[in-house]
């Protein structure tokens, strides 16, 4: 590890520069919720609306191509996959520059 002229190794945040990038984390994350999860939640309901219409039958029925089970899990699967990306946003929002809680 390096240290500067000072002797400091750097470890230090300033907190100014840290509240610069956690107000540019949280106007990003704010965009990502206002426009991003609208448009997933949109692509999400077509994608499933085409796998679960249900569709005629050779005999004239009505058949629904997936089990109640797995489109249960494509609906698990899709509430949960978008948190994933947002962790990295919002790690760290709500505390200060020296890792205290605000």
């Amino acid at each position: 590890m390096t240290r500067g002229p000072d002797g400091d190794d750097g470890s230090e945040m300033d907190p100014e520069l840290y509240e610069r990038g956690r107000r540019r984390r949280l106007l990003l994350l704010t965009l990502v919720l206002l426009l991003g999860l609208p448009l997933y939640l949109i692509a999400a309901s077509t994608v499933l609306g085409a796998l679960t219409a249900p569709t005629a039958g050779a005999d004239g029925g009505i058949e629904k191509p997936l089990h109640w089970s797995v489109e249960l899990m494509i609906y698990l699967g899709l509430g949960l996959i978008w948190v994933f990306p947002l962790k990295g946003l919002t790690k760290g929002l709500g505390r200060n520059a020296d890792g205290s809680r605000k």
